[in-house]
Protein backbone atom coordinates (compact mmCIF):
# COMPACT_ATOMS: atom_id res chain seq x y z
CA UNK A 1 0.00 0.00 0.00
CA UNK A 2 3.25 2.09 0.38
CA UNK A 3 5.28 2.23 -2.04
CA UNK A 4 8.44 3.83 -1.17
CA UNK A 5 11.53 1.95 -0.43
CA UNK A 6 11.76 2.25 3.55
CA UNK A 7 7.91 0.74 3.26
CA UNK A 8 9.54 -2.25 1.62
CA UNK A 9 12.32 -2.64 4.11
CA UNK A 10 9.99 -3.09 6.93
CA UNK A 11 7.80 -5.57 5.01
CA UNK A 12 10.67 -7.27 5.11
CA UNK A 13 12.25 -7.43 8.42
CA UNK A 14 8.73 -8.55 9.26
CA UNK A 15 8.40 -10.94 6.96
CA UNK A 16 12.08 -12.23 8.17
CA UNK A 17 10.68 -11.75 12.04
CA UNK A 18 7.86 -14.25 11.50
CA UNK A 19 9.99 -17.55 12.32
CA UNK A 20 11.85 -16.21 15.38
CA UNK A 21 8.62 -14.86 16.84
CA UNK A 22 6.69 -18.17 15.84
CA UNK A 23 9.09 -20.70 17.37
CA UNK A 24 8.63 -20.70 21.00
CA UNK A 25 4.77 -20.96 20.65
CA UNK A 26 5.25 -23.58 18.51
CA UNK A 27 7.07 -25.74 20.79
CA UNK A 28 4.70 -24.75 23.56
CA UNK A 29 1.57 -25.94 21.51
CA UNK A 30 3.00 -29.12 20.81
CA UNK A 31 4.61 -29.93 24.30
CA UNK A 32 0.88 -29.09 25.44
CA UNK A 33 -0.97 -31.14 22.87
CA UNK A 34 0.74 -34.01 21.96
CA UNK A 35 2.75 -36.41 23.84
CA UNK A 36 6.09 -36.87 24.41
CA UNK A 37 6.69 -40.31 22.10
CA UNK A 38 5.06 -38.94 19.32
CA UNK A 39 5.91 -35.05 19.14
CA UNK A 40 8.74 -35.91 16.40
CA UNK A 41 5.50 -37.18 14.43
CA UNK A 42 4.13 -33.79 15.07
CA UNK A 43 7.21 -31.47 14.45
CA UNK A 44 7.46 -33.74 11.07
CA UNK A 45 3.71 -32.84 10.35
CA UNK A 46 4.63 -28.96 10.82
CA UNK A 47 7.45 -29.14 8.96
CA UNK A 48 5.69 -30.20 6.02
CA UNK A 49 3.32 -27.77 6.82
CA UNK A 50 6.18 -24.98 6.10
CA UNK A 51 7.75 -26.68 3.18
CA UNK A 52 5.05 -27.27 1.12
CA UNK A 53 4.56 -23.54 0.50
CA UNK A 54 8.04 -23.17 -0.26
CA UNK A 55 7.70 -25.46 -3.06
CA UNK A 56 3.71 -24.14 -4.44
CA UNK A 57 4.07 -20.81 -3.82
CA UNK A 58 7.04 -19.44 -6.17
CA UNK A 59 5.81 -21.65 -8.71
CA UNK A 60 2.49 -19.88 -8.14
CA UNK A 61 3.91 -16.13 -7.83
CA UNK A 62 5.78 -16.67 -10.67
CA UNK A 63 2.87 -18.33 -12.95
CA UNK A 64 1.04 -14.89 -11.83
CA UNK A 65 3.87 -12.56 -12.67
CA UNK A 66 4.43 -13.91 -15.99
CA UNK A 67 0.38 -13.66 -16.96
CA UNK A 68 0.39 -9.86 -15.48
CA UNK A 69 3.37 -8.94 -17.73
CA UNK A 70 1.30 -9.99 -20.53
CA UNK A 71 -1.89 -7.69 -19.40
CA UNK A 72 0.38 -4.76 -18.59
CA UNK A 73 1.24 -2.44 -21.47
CA UNK A 74 4.57 -2.87 -20.41
CA UNK A 75 6.97 -5.28 -18.57
CA UNK A 76 7.52 -2.67 -15.46
CA UNK A 77 3.82 -2.06 -14.91
CA UNK A 78 3.39 -6.18 -14.90
CA UNK A 79 5.81 -6.48 -12.30
CA UNK A 80 3.84 -3.84 -10.16
CA UNK A 81 0.04 -5.45 -11.21
CA UNK A 82 1.51 -8.88 -10.24
CA UNK A 83 3.27 -8.01 -7.03
CA UNK A 84 -0.03 -6.10 -6.08
CA UNK A 85 -2.01 -9.52 -6.67
CA UNK A 86 0.67 -11.19 -4.85
CA UNK A 87 0.50 -9.34 -1.26
CA UNK A 88 -3.05 -8.70 -1.55
CA UNK A 89 -3.61 -13.06 -1.63
CA UNK A 90 -0.87 -12.75 1.45
CA UNK A 91 -2.99 -10.62 2.99
CA UNK A 92 -5.90 -13.04 2.77
CA UNK A 93 -3.81 -15.64 3.75
CA UNK A 94 -2.33 -14.40 6.95
CA UNK A 95 -6.28 -13.16 8.15
CA UNK A 96 -7.26 -16.96 7.61
CA UNK A 97 -4.32 -17.93 9.51
CA UNK A 98 -5.23 -15.64 12.09
CA UNK A 99 -8.78 -16.93 12.46
CA UNK A 100 -7.93 -20.50 12.68
CA UNK A 101 -4.92 -19.48 15.01
CA UNK A 102 -7.70 -17.78 17.67
CA UNK A 103 -9.98 -20.31 17.08
CA UNK A 104 -8.62 -24.03 17.53
CA UNK A 105 -4.83 -23.25 18.97
CA UNK A 106 -4.95 -24.96 22.43
CA UNK A 107 -5.26 -22.37 25.39
CA UNK A 108 -3.17 -22.70 28.33
CA UNK A 109 -2.10 -20.45 30.80
CA UNK A 110 0.86 -18.26 30.16
CA UNK A 111 3.87 -19.09 31.90
CA UNK A 112 4.56 -17.00 35.08
CA UNK A 113 6.50 -13.69 34.09
CA UNK A 114 9.32 -12.14 35.74
CA UNK A 115 12.34 -14.16 35.53
CA UNK A 116 15.32 -12.56 34.34
CA UNK A 117 17.38 -14.53 31.57
CA UNK A 118 20.19 -15.88 33.39
CA UNK A 119 17.19 -17.72 35.43
CA UNK A 120 15.72 -19.12 32.59
CA UNK A 121 19.29 -19.79 31.22
CA UNK A 122 19.63 -21.86 34.64
CA UNK A 123 16.78 -24.14 34.33
CA UNK A 124 18.42 -25.50 30.78
CA UNK A 125 20.10 -28.57 31.41
CA UNK A 126 23.07 -30.13 30.57
CA UNK A 127 22.24 -32.05 27.44
CA UNK A 128 20.03 -28.75 25.95
CA UNK A 129 23.32 -26.60 26.62
CA UNK A 130 25.73 -29.54 24.34
CA UNK A 131 22.80 -29.43 21.89
CA UNK A 132 23.33 -25.67 21.54
CA UNK A 133 26.79 -25.89 21.17
CA UNK A 134 26.58 -28.35 18.24
CA UNK A 135 23.94 -26.75 16.51
CA UNK A 136 26.07 -23.43 16.33
CA UNK A 137 28.88 -25.28 14.95
CA UNK A 138 26.49 -26.77 12.48
CA UNK A 139 24.69 -23.66 11.81
CA UNK A 140 28.35 -22.40 10.63
CA UNK A 141 28.39 -24.82 8.26
CA UNK A 142 25.15 -24.11 6.70
CA UNK A 143 25.07 -20.20 7.07
CA UNK A 144 29.42 -19.98 5.58
CA UNK A 145 27.93 -21.51 2.27
CA UNK A 146 23.84 -20.66 2.20
CA UNK A 147 24.22 -17.09 0.83
CA UNK A 148 26.44 -18.23 -1.86
CA UNK A 149 25.65 -21.69 -3.28
CA UNK A 150 24.13 -20.11 -6.15
CA UNK A 151 26.60 -17.35 -6.94
CA UNK A 152 29.22 -20.84 -6.92
CA UNK A 153 27.05 -22.24 -8.76
CA UNK A 154 26.27 -20.16 -11.68
CA UNK A 155 29.97 -18.13 -11.75
CA UNK A 156 32.36 -21.46 -10.71
CA UNK A 157 30.21 -23.96 -11.95
CA UNK A 158 28.77 -22.59 -15.27
CA UNK A 159 24.98 -23.99 -14.09
CA UNK A 160 21.82 -22.42 -15.82
CA UNK A 161 19.40 -20.64 -13.53
CA UNK A 162 16.92 -22.24 -14.77
CA UNK A 163 18.99 -25.94 -14.03
CA UNK A 164 19.24 -24.19 -10.31
CA UNK A 165 16.25 -23.81 -9.83
CA UNK A 166 15.49 -27.52 -10.53
CA UNK A 167 18.23 -28.71 -8.32
CA UNK A 168 16.74 -25.97 -5.14
CA UNK A 169 13.62 -28.03 -6.18
CA UNK A 170 14.59 -31.10 -5.99
CA UNK A 171 16.20 -30.34 -2.52
CA UNK A 172 13.09 -28.82 -1.07
CA UNK A 173 11.30 -31.96 -2.65
CA UNK A 174 13.37 -34.94 -0.58
CA UNK A 175 13.20 -32.85 2.60
CA UNK A 176 8.85 -32.73 1.84
CA UNK A 177 9.19 -36.58 0.79
CA UNK A 178 11.46 -37.78 4.14
CA UNK A 179 9.26 -35.44 6.86
CA UNK A 180 6.43 -37.73 7.52
CA UNK A 181 8.14 -41.03 7.26
CA UNK A 182 10.75 -40.38 9.54
CA UNK A 183 8.39 -38.80 11.57
CA UNK A 184 6.72 -41.72 11.74
CA UNK A 185 10.08 -43.79 12.97
CA UNK A 186 10.71 -41.53 15.74
CA UNK A 187 7.33 -42.61 17.67
CA UNK A 188 9.42 -46.24 16.99
CA UNK A 189 13.06 -45.69 17.29
CA UNK A 190 13.16 -42.47 19.36
CA UNK A 191 14.67 -38.94 18.18
CA UNK A 192 18.18 -39.11 18.87
CA UNK A 193 19.55 -41.51 15.59
CA UNK A 194 17.84 -38.84 13.08
CA UNK A 195 18.99 -35.42 14.85
CA UNK A 196 22.90 -37.21 14.51
CA UNK A 197 21.51 -37.64 10.48
CA UNK A 198 21.08 -33.80 10.26
CA UNK A 199 24.01 -33.12 11.81
CA UNK A 200 26.19 -35.64 9.39
CA UNK A 201 23.81 -34.53 6.19
CA UNK A 202 24.91 -31.15 7.01
CA UNK A 203 28.49 -31.62 7.23
CA UNK A 204 28.31 -33.54 3.86
CA UNK A 205 26.52 -31.19 1.56
CA UNK A 206 29.36 -28.50 0.75
CA UNK A 207 32.13 -31.32 0.78
CA UNK A 208 29.91 -32.86 -2.35
CA UNK A 209 29.58 -29.39 -3.47
CA UNK A 210 32.95 -29.18 -4.19
CA UNK A 211 33.89 -32.66 -4.92
CA UNK A 212 30.86 -33.68 -7.08
CA UNK A 213 31.27 -33.48 -11.32
CA UNK A 214 29.11 -30.72 -12.12
CA UNK A 215 27.03 -33.29 -14.47
CA UNK A 216 26.54 -34.95 -10.81
CA UNK A 217 25.51 -32.06 -8.75
CA UNK A 218 21.74 -33.86 -8.13
CA UNK A 219 23.24 -35.77 -5.53
CA UNK A 220 25.13 -32.64 -3.54
CA UNK A 221 21.68 -31.55 -3.54
CA UNK A 222 19.98 -34.90 -2.24
CA UNK A 223 22.12 -34.59 0.71
CA UNK A 224 21.19 -31.02 1.17
CA UNK A 225 17.66 -32.02 1.05
CA UNK A 226 18.30 -35.17 3.63
CA UNK A 227 19.58 -32.33 6.20
CA UNK A 228 16.89 -31.88 7.37
CA UNK A 229 15.74 -35.28 7.75
CA UNK A 230 16.11 -35.08 11.48
CA UNK A 231 14.83 -31.39 12.01
CA UNK A 232 11.46 -32.52 13.49
CA UNK A 233 12.89 -34.62 15.89
CA UNK A 234 15.51 -32.11 16.76
CA UNK A 235 12.65 -30.02 17.88
CA UNK A 236 10.79 -33.20 19.89
CA UNK A 237 14.08 -33.58 21.70
CA UNK A 238 14.58 -29.98 22.58
CA UNK A 239 10.87 -30.37 23.74
CA UNK A 240 11.63 -32.53 26.01
CA UNK A 241 14.92 -31.60 27.41
CA UNK A 242 13.39 -28.14 28.21
CA UNK A 243 11.21 -27.68 31.69
CA UNK A 244 7.39 -27.09 31.14
CA UNK A 245 7.64 -24.29 33.36
CA UNK A 246 9.41 -22.10 31.38
CA UNK A 247 9.81 -23.87 27.63
CA UNK A 248 8.31 -21.11 25.89
CA UNK A 249 11.15 -18.53 27.51
CA UNK A 250 13.39 -21.24 27.09
CA UNK A 251 12.98 -21.54 23.71
CA UNK A 252 13.44 -18.32 22.74
CA UNK A 253 16.85 -17.86 24.63
CA UNK A 254 18.46 -21.53 23.01
CA UNK A 255 17.25 -19.58 19.66
CA UNK A 256 18.31 -16.10 20.19
CA UNK A 257 21.30 -17.37 21.35
CA UNK A 258 22.31 -19.92 18.38
CA UNK A 259 21.27 -17.31 15.93
CA UNK A 260 23.29 -14.67 17.47
CA UNK A 261 26.16 -17.20 17.74
CA UNK A 262 26.01 -18.21 13.95
CA UNK A 263 24.69 -14.85 12.55
CA UNK A 264 28.18 -13.93 12.13
CA UNK A 265 28.96 -16.77 9.47
CA UNK A 266 27.66 -15.41 6.54
CA UNK A 267 30.05 -12.43 7.14
CA UNK A 268 33.44 -14.91 7.10
CA UNK A 269 31.62 -16.59 4.46
CA UNK A 270 32.43 -13.35 1.81
CA UNK A 271 35.75 -12.44 3.90
CA UNK A 272 36.95 -16.73 3.00
CA UNK A 273 35.55 -16.54 -0.94
CA UNK A 274 37.28 -13.10 -1.28
CA UNK A 275 40.47 -14.14 0.39
CA UNK A 276 40.88 -18.13 -0.34
CA UNK A 277 38.61 -18.56 -2.98
CA UNK A 278 34.92 -20.65 -3.59
CA UNK A 279 36.08 -24.29 -2.92
CA UNK A 280 38.23 -23.14 0.33
CA UNK A 281 35.10 -21.98 1.65
CA UNK A 282 33.15 -25.21 1.34
CA UNK A 283 35.63 -27.24 2.88
CA UNK A 284 35.79 -24.83 6.09
CA UNK A 285 31.83 -25.03 6.07
CA UNK A 286 32.47 -28.55 5.89
CA UNK A 287 35.03 -28.85 8.95
CA UNK A 288 32.64 -26.67 11.03
CA UNK A 289 29.70 -29.17 10.24
CA UNK A 290 32.23 -32.16 11.07
CA UNK A 291 33.18 -30.76 14.60
CA UNK A 292 28.83 -30.03 15.53
CA UNK A 293 28.24 -33.80 14.42
CA UNK A 294 31.36 -34.77 16.62
CA UNK A 295 29.79 -32.61 19.76
CA UNK A 296 26.53 -34.27 19.11
CA UNK A 297 27.65 -37.76 19.39
CA UNK A 298 30.24 -37.37 21.90
CA UNK A 299 29.26 -34.76 24.31
CA UNK A 300 25.05 -35.20 23.70
CA UNK A 301 24.30 -38.70 23.25
CA UNK A 302 26.22 -40.01 26.47
CA UNK A 303 24.49 -37.59 28.42
CA UNK A 304 20.91 -38.34 27.14
CA UNK A 305 22.16 -42.31 27.85
CA UNK A 306 23.39 -41.02 31.37
CA UNK A 307 20.33 -38.77 32.30
CA UNK A 308 18.00 -42.51 31.50
CA UNK A 309 15.73 -40.70 29.28
CA UNK A 310 12.57 -42.98 28.83
CA UNK A 311 12.71 -45.13 25.82
CA UNK A 312 9.42 -44.13 23.22
CA UNK A 313 6.15 -46.00 23.47
CA UNK A 314 6.08 -48.19 20.45
CA UNK A 315 2.09 -48.41 20.17
CA UNK A 316 0.68 -46.71 17.25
Amino acid sequence: AVPTNWAALVAALLILSWDPLSVPVTFTTVAASVRSERRGLAFAVQAVQKRLPKVIGPAAAGFVLHHASEWAATPEEGRVLGMRVLVGAALVLGAVALVVQYRWMPDRPPEAAGAPAGAVWRTVQGPARRLLLAEVFTRWCDWLVRDFVVLYLVVVRGVTLREVGLLVALQNLVSLASYLPIGRLTVVVGTRPFVGLTFAFTAVFPLLLAVTPTGWLVVAFVAGGLREVGDPARKALLTDLLPDGTRARAVGLYWGLRTFAASWAALAGAALWATLGPVPLLYAACGFGLIGAAAFYLLVVPRLAAAGRPAPETTP
